[in-house]
């Protein structure tokens, strides 16, 4: 199966080591792929408008001045001369996206170094393979909500469609399932057969298969017919991705079929604000979801517990799972359960699979009930983009010490593994990359964020040009690539140039914080700021000690408009940096224009300031000054 990595550019940070040139490196880039080093798919030729992000591996005896000439089917395309300050360092650069039409291309550097006439051997020569369609080609019908108008759906056996069910009998034996051939099907393609809120083992099309000379049949084992349980109407569909990872637009079109296999026994809960089977997030108004169980005498009895499950499945990404206990205390009566709006939110698109649990308080075994689908429609909520205490506005100030980042997502689990990615834009237009992984601790998925440190250099680097910051969550989930793209943070990396006033300390005296005089907080002031309605005014309390920095914002109300204003900064911010300065400022974006403003910095010493004494003088010639006297010395 082709993998990709969650690093734009996995193992760079191996050592220099070799004296050849190693082969050039696309990020993004899929392997392994039959026939081909690396695959090229759709993603990675729209990802930039500045086309398609390369990397030349630092290499042997590397100095300013070189040259490296990148071939592409064996024409000059690119020229990446080693510019000042990146000797020894990768070379980053973007090739442009009309050089990737589809099929197979060759691609290789030629170095020549500085002062040099003739180049060296060029690197090792890499085999891309391009593919820029997508399995079921396009969706005709995109604005009908039953699936793929080319992705038709999943055909069950005759037998089953005249009994109008799938009995334990037919579970038993297993379920074949034949998939109809499909525009752009090729070998390798996978499907991923979708039994209610269960996926069945990955099916790779065959070449016969892709040929149309063998049917493509996937086969519903008893455990996957008990794992989707029973249900009046278990939906079947499929979804599909090639060798490169071009997933289809779109799931296909959908079947349904009754379900009496054994699995459960009591009658499924009620999703009320599911309309035949979809849920629509703007119609829920920000409000919860209820999810109603019946209550009967049949099945039902005082003080036993009910629990409800609601797994919603996003279109990639980990399932978010909600779940609930309470006991029976009215019969007969329609107990209700709520699911969170940003539980439901975060899986639009995908599915929501709703089921309980009857616990019997006379101690028998418990049951469980069938399961209830809806699908989620609205807009795809992406991880949150991370954020950087140190931002000022939208300027990351390039001589920073060090940035911190903070990555917060709705669904983070202890062990996601999290890739960043900070993609940079020199002020000459070349590109950087500094990437990081990190793996969520207990205690970081219970508080919901992490932290990662940032040192300067790769901030230095950008000075008077951008940043990209971006990061990608991945999961253990077999059948699925398992992974979320975050939302993008893009920022300038520059000084900022103040306009605006300084904030004040009241605790302070001018210049100098005694951090004695902090109790519980410190508090910041802004007097008569220029603010209006809707500006964001954004405080900054900056420390050189990693863990010391807090940055807050508040909106401006009609109220609060023009009015001074005032912060906390609890005293842990303080003492942790007593003996050295911090910087306080604000930030103002107004709301009418979306640009920001910048306060002067008020430079804080946090501890007393140590008058300077004279332990002893001495004159020109060494001799040492009595304490209380004095002396002329000419030269």
């Amino acid at each position: 199966m082709p993998t990709k990595s969650l690093l734009l550019f996995p193992d760079l940070d191996q050592p220099v080591t070799q004296a050849s040139l190693r082969p050039l490196r696309i990020s993004g880039a899929v392997t392994p792929v039959v026939d081909a080093d690396s695959g090229i798919n759709i993603a990675v030729v729209e990802e930039s408008a500045s086309g398609v992000l390369c990397v030349i591996m630092a290499y042997l005896g590397m100095l300013e001045g070189d040259k490296n000439v990148v071939y592409w089917d064996d024409f000059p395309e690119f020229t990446r001369m080693v510019e000042p300050g990146e000797k020894d360092n990768h070379l980053f650069f973007y090739l442009p996206d009309k050089l990737f039409t589809p099929g197979l291309h060759k691609c290789f550097y030629e170095l020549t170094r500085f002062g040099e006439t003739a180049p060296d051997d060029s690197s090792m020569v890499s085999l891309f393979f391009v593919k820029l369609t997508r399995p079921g080609g396009r969706d005709r019908e995109p604005h009908l909500p039953d699936g793929h108008s080319e992705l038709h759906i999943p055909q069950l056996p005759r037998e089953i469609i005249d009994q109008e069910k799938i009995d334990a009998e037919w579970a038993k034996k297993g379920v074949p399932l034949t998939v109809p051939t499909y525009p752009e099907i090729e070998v390798l393609d996978t499907i991923l057969m979708r039994w209610g809120s269960h996926t069945l083992l990955p099916h790779l099309v065959t070449q016969d298969q892709a040929e149309g000379k063998d049917p493509i049949v996937i086969v519903a084992r008893q455990e996957d017919i008990l794992a989707g349980g029973d249900s009046p109407a278990l939906e079947v569909k499929y979804d599909l991705y090639d060798k490169v990872w071009n997933w289809s637009s779109r799931h296909s079109k959908r079947t349904r079929i009754a379900v009496d296999a054994g699995a459960w026994s009591l009658a499924a809960p009620i999703i009320k604000q599911s309309v035949n089977g979809i849920i629509t997030i703007i119609n829920l108004n920000g409000e919860d979801v209820t999810v109603q169980v019946n209550i009967q005498d049949s099945d039902f009895a005082q003080q036993d517990l009910v629990t409800m499950t609601w797994i919603g499945t996003p279109p990639s990404g980990k399932p978010l799972i909600h779940s609930e206990t309470k006991p029976v205390e009215n019969i007969p009566s329609v107990m209700e359960f709520k699911v969170p709006y940003a539980q439901v939110r975060a899986i639009a698109m995908g599915r929501a699979d709703a089921s309980y649990v009857l616990t019997r308080a006379d101690g028998s075994p418990p049951l469980s009930s069938k399961r209830e689908f809806a699908d989620v429609v609205g807009d795809v909520l992406m991880p949150d983009a991370p954020t950087i205490v140190e931002l000022l506005g939208d300027i990351l100030e390039s001589d920073r010490p060090f940035a911190t980042v903070l990555i917060e997502y709705l669904n983070i689990a202890n062990g996601d593994l999290v890739a960043g990615h900070w993609i940079g834009e020199k002020s000459n237009g070349q590109a950087y990359v500094h990437e990081f992984t990190h793996t969520v601790s207990d205690n970081e998925a219970k508080a919901g964020f992490f932290t990662v440190y940032v040192k300067g250099e790769h901030i230095g680097v950008l000075d008077k040009g951008k940043l990209d910051l971006s990061y990608t969550v991945s999961n253990d989930k077999p059948e699925l690539y398992g992974v979320s793209d975050s939302e993008h943070l893009r920022v300038k990396v520059q000084a900022v140039t103040a306009t605006l006033a300084r904030p004040e300390v009241e605790e302070a005296d001018g210049d100098v914080l005694d951090p004695s005089k902090v109790f519980d907080v410190a508090h910041i002031s802004i007097e008569n700021p220029p603010t209006q309605k809707d500006d964001i005014v954004t405080w900054n309390w900056q420390a050189t000690h990693p863990l010391g920095s807090i940055s807050d914002w508040v909106p401006i109300t009609t109220l609060s408009a023009g009015k001074p204003l005032r912060f906390r900064v609890p005293a842990n911010f303080v003492t942790i940096s007593i003996g050295q300065y911090v910087k306080v400022r604000y930030s103002l974006k107004h709301a009418t224009t979306g640009l920001y403003s910048y306060s002067a910095a008020l430079n804080l010493l946090i501890g007393s300031l140590i008058a300077p004494t004279i332990t002893n003088a001495q004159d020109s010639k060494g001799t040492v000054i009595p304490d209380g006297n004095t002396t002329v010395d000419t030269p």
